[in-house]
């Protein structure tokens, strides 16, 4: 996969400058399959996106060491960098507490939180185990299915 901007949102169904509709990249009539409900955000919304937004939290936030999206000519010259130095300096609870507060505005739900600080405070101690914890912590909530719900 190129690592240009048209790349990354084209795979998950996003064209960033061009979206098909007034109603931006969703079919405002989608109904959800099953019921009679209206669900924009689901026709963009399939199993082979659901991996491409994966893949993407993992190139943004894992792969590259962590430095997010790589330079690329003149559309990144500078690449995208992340900084996790805030979220290093916190223990596992405090870490996802953090997160759920900046990235889901406190709907986290207690099942998920605590599954995300066994996993994170199960990562072996090392040299970079403050920065491994952050970007773990970070891919598990916004790769989740909690996170992808606007609510």
């Amino acid at each position: 996969m190129s690592n240009s901007p048209s790349n990354f949102s084209n795979n998950l169904g996003q064209n960033v400058f061009n979206p098909p509709t007034v109603f931006s990249y969703f079919p405002a009539d989608f109904n959800l399959p099953g019921t009679n409900l209206f669900a924009p955000e689901f026709g963009i919304l399939d199993t082979s996106s659901s991996y491409a937004r994966a893949n993407f939290m993992n190139t943004l936030f894992v792969a590259n060491s962590g430095n997010g999206i790589p330079v690329s000519g003149t559309n990144r010259p500078q690449g995208t960098q992340i900084s996790f130095a805030s979220l290093q300096a916190l223990p596992p609870q405090n870490l996802v507490d953090a997160l759920n507060a900046r990235l889901m505005h406190g709907t986290m739900s207690a099942q998920m939180n605590a599954s995300i600080v066994a996993t994170i405070t199960a990562i072996p101690s090392g040299a970079n185990q403050a920065l491994q914890r952050a970007q773990t912590a970070i891919y598990l909530v916004a790769s989740s299915s909690q996170y992808q719900v606007e609510r």
